[in-house]
């Protein structure tokens, strides 16, 4: 499923399901009341309960009603609270129940899943975005509505002559039932979970064609209403292409057909298996919206044949579809078409996803109301290829075909993917895991210096790289990233270095001597910086996406290498020189000119005190009043080791939001400061009641409280944001690890900002 908004909201319903497995349904929809929006259905399902006898039966329904309830022909008892479906008396093995019912079908509480009448066309969307459980099979039939329970379907949808029913599977006939109406049976021969299940009525006509597939002749289906037939074509031109990569490098397609039904809805597209309900506005003749429909295709791989075992770990539906638009880009487009995508993605989960999704979260225990947001779909994406660089394409797309064999109709949890992967590449990926998905926040790494030694013409180089966590306080033991080397003469090589810990040495044998070293330029590993290079040509502004950042030559001898690091972590403050009294938080950059030379470049970097409510990183933290902007500087340092010092520099713009220029731009990092004590309206630290800790010392658990809304931050001693939340007066934390920490608190009267130490033993 892609979705283009919503709204978060809750709806919790209870059920009890005793060891029943639905094996199979038979949905019959009777009667469609377009002009009340009714239905009329029945639906049988066949069930295996096993061997030993149980008393009653429970069934997912979601407010319509009850006509009569049949057990193997029989009427039998019920109760029924509009949510669930107790059918009462004796059963064992393999049964038959009948469910007769009719009513106008509901939709979930922000409107995106249910059952929807809209003009000419009645159809489901099987996923409430908003609703808990979001499962919404239940919203049009009785059913089993969880991501496990998985049965084969028969629909038989009867309409007026002038539409059409389309479901999921096979068209196996059309029967007139009278001069007026049509019965459509669809068969689907495939085990999926109910909310996969599908029907689409409307004035509809077909686009058919084929694509060869690794196993057989899969025809393509496009049901579309008549004055978008002719778009079809030039929408879908790259189907078969994208089938053909997905195939090439997740498996076969296993399903019957490849089908897609236009609707008229505007906020994104769902997954049903075989019958991809697609908005008819986005089917225009040209490809916009291509990317909408190949992650909705690669959810037969993920989701649909192999689905998560929880909607806790739903990034294994939704963040490897999402990953499947950056494969077929690169695939279709170009490896620089899918790092811009990557790139974008990186700078959405650093900048926003902690906002919109209320927190940082681990992908492996994702909390409901946020199972269809940012973290899952974005963050999720970039782990599944930052993995894939991390093992190299031969290991992951090898197992990736084996974990969808492995798993194919079945379900999968976090434990089930490492576990799979681990049995094909013969590769312990506890540390990968651990650090990517069952641990929230995203791991910061940092080449702090550099030093080469030569020894009978053998180069040596020693790097020495930190480790930090924007959003979480855990740090791997082990990790692998690629690194550039570049030479005196421009000459470069990439590879491979270990990473780990808080601090750690790496040396080495090359046959480059470099003079620069960068980290991670391509963006392979989903870490806090997002970054660009680029070569300067011309005298003129460059500015480098995401970074905040413009470069602008100002003599050239020869074209200029730049490359720029936006660091999502607050720099060690421990180091600086007088008059500097507090520098930036939460940010700072790291510019790399290895062939500055007699070149010249200005640097200008824009600063915004905004409101940090949707966007990160915000300089609110630092300036949180206007008047605090007039103290703001710029500062500089040659390397971690060396001191932070005030550098000269213009400022444009306003008390909200603007620019500081440096001329004559040297290597190093920057960041903003405060210039002098007081300024920034932050207190040093808190003696007043106004923050409260309790208890302090702890040994873990602790709580805050304080007199009005605003935001509650926690930061190590080394800088690492761990912890940010909105509060509204208290709110009861854990830390782990053991330390000295930073709590602030950011009033959202934006009056003055509070400060305390917390100390866990």
């Amino acid at each position: 499923m892609k979705k283009n908004f919503f709204v978060l909201f809750f709806l919790f319903t209870i059920k009890l399901f005793s060891q029943i497995d639905a094996l199979h349904y038979n949905i019959y929809i009777d009667s469609i009341d377009f002009d009340d929006q009714l239905i009329f259905c029945k639906t049988t399902i066949t069930l295996d309960v096993g061997i030993n006898e149980i008393s009653e039966i429970s069934f997912d329904l979601l407010s319509l009603e009850i006509d009569s309830v049949k057990c193997e022909n029989t009427l039998c008892l019920y109760n029924y609270n509009d949510s669930t479906l107790n059918i009462s008396g004796l059963f064992v093995d393999t049964v038959d129940i009948t469910i007769f019912y009719h009513g106008h079908p509901t939709l979930d509480i922000g409107g995106w899943g249910g059952f929807y009448f809209s003009g000419d066309y009645a159809f489901n969307m099987g996923i409430g975005i908003d609703n808990i459980p979001h499962n919404m099979g239940r919203s049009w039939f009785p059913c089993i509505d969880n991501f496990t329970d998985k049965a084969t379907y028969d629909y038989y949808i009867t309409t007026e002559i002038s539409k059409k029913a389309v479901c999921g599977g096979i068209l196996i006939d059309s029967t007139f039932i009278n001069l007026s109406t049509i019965q459509w049976h669809w068969h689907n021969p495939h085990p999926i979970p109910a909310y996969l299940a599908s029907v689409s009525v409307g004035p509809y006509v077909v686009w058919k064609d084929t694509v060869q597939g690794i196993n057989n002749i899969v025809p393509i289906e496009i049901y579309v209403p008549n004055s978008s037939l002719a778009k079809v074509p030039g929408s879908f031109q790259n189907l078969k292409s994208i089938f053909h990569i997905f195939e090439k490098y997740y498996g076969p397609y296993k399903w019957s057909r490849i089908g897609f039904v236009g609707v008229p809805f505007s906020g994104g597209a769902m997954e049903h298996a075989m019958n991809i309900a697609y908005p008819i506005a986005c089917i225009n003749g040209n490809l916009a919206y291509e990317s909408l429909y190949a992650h909705e295709l690669s959810h037969h791989w993920f989701g649909n044949l192999a689905t998560c075992e929880s909607a806790e770990e739903m990034w294994i539906n939704e963040g490897w579809a999402r990953f499947s638009e950056i494969l077929y880009k690169e695939k279709l487009y170009g490896k620089e078409e899918a790092n811009l995508l990557i790139k974008n993605l990186l700078s959405d989960v650093l900048k926003k996803a902690h906002k919109v999704d209320g927190g940082f979260y681990p992908l492996c225990d994702i909390p409901q109301n946020i199972t269809y947001g940012t973290t899952v779909y974005d963050k999720g994406a970039l782990i599944v290829n930052t993995l894939r660089n991390y093992l190299g394409d031969s290991l992951f797309f090898g197992a990736t075909k084996y974990f969808l064999e492995q798993f194919a109709w079945s379900n999968a949890s976090c434990i089930d993917i490492q576990e799979s992967f681990e049995q094909y590449t013969n590769i312990v990926l506890n540390d990968f895991f651990q650090n990517y998905l069952y641990h929230s926040g995203t791991p910061h790494y940092r080449i702090d210096s550099f030093n080469v030694s030569h020894n009978n013409e053998i180069n040596f180089i020693q790097l020495y790289t930190s480790q930090h966590r924007y959003g979480g306080d855990y740090l791997t033991e082990h990790d692998s990233i690629e690194v550039w080397l570049w030479g005196a003469n421009k000459e470069m090589d990439s590879l491979k270095i270990n990473t780990g810990l808080q601090n750690y040495f790496i040396g080495f044998h090359h046959a480059i001597a470099p003079i620069d070293v960068w980290i991670d330029p391509k963006q392979k590993t989903a870490d806090a910086i997002i970054n660009g290079y680029a070569f300067l040509k011309s005298i003129s502004n460059h500015s480098i996406p995401n970074t905040n950042v413009i470069i602008t030559p100002t003599y050239l001898e020869d074209s200029l290498l730049v490359f720029v690091e936006h660091h999502f972590i607050g720099p060690h403050q421990i180091l600086k020189n007088h008059p500097i009294h507090r520098i930036s938080p939460n940010h700072y950059w790291t510019i790399h000119l290895p062939y500055l030379d007699n070149n010249k470049v200005n640097l200008k970097i824009s600063y915004n005190r905004s409101y940090p409510i949707n966007i990160d990183p915000s300089d609110f933290y630092l300036l949180p009043t206007a008047a605090s902007v007039d103290s703001l500087v710029l500062v500089y340092r040659k390397n971690s080791t060396e001191p932070w010092q005030i550098v000269n520099f213009t400022k444009t713009g306003n008390q909200v939001a603007g620019y500081l220029t440096t001329v004559n731009a040297k290597a190093g990092d920057y960041a903003f400061a405060i210039s002098e004590p007081g300024q920034s309206n932050i207190n040093d630290f808190d003696n007043t009641n106004y923050l409260q800790i309790y208890p302090n010392p702890t040994n873990d658990e602790f709580k805050i409280i304080v007199p009005t809304s605003g935001f509650i931050q926690i930061y190590s001693m080394i800088g690492d944001l761990i912890f940010e939340e909105l509060i509204e007066t208290e709110i009861t934390y854990k830390i782990l690890d053991k330390g000295t920490f930073l709590v602030r608190f950011i009033p959202c009267n934006n009056t003055k900002t509070f400060q305390k130490l917390l100390f866990v033993y």
